[in-house]
């Protein structure tokens, strides 16, 4: 996963895009973790795992009636 500083962020945009195609980026500030860029396919997987999580969730708490 790449790593990179706001300002490097800022300074070369489009790089860090097309990486974010490819694998997460981590945007720092101050060194520390602040933003994450991924790919909105990436973005979709993970939202549709998380609603199936809660979905699994869901069932196993129900009451039974």
């Amino acid at each position: 996963m790449a790593r990179v500083s706001a300002t490097d962020f800022q300074q070369s945009v489009g790089n860090y895009s097309d990486t974010a195609m490819r694998e997460p980026v981590i945007i720092t500030s101050h060194n520390r973790d602040r933003l994450v860029l991924m790919s909105v396919e990436e973005y979709h997987r993970l939202k549709q795992f998380e609603e199936e999580r809660k979905q699994e969730t869901d069932k196993l708490i129900r009451p039974i009636s």
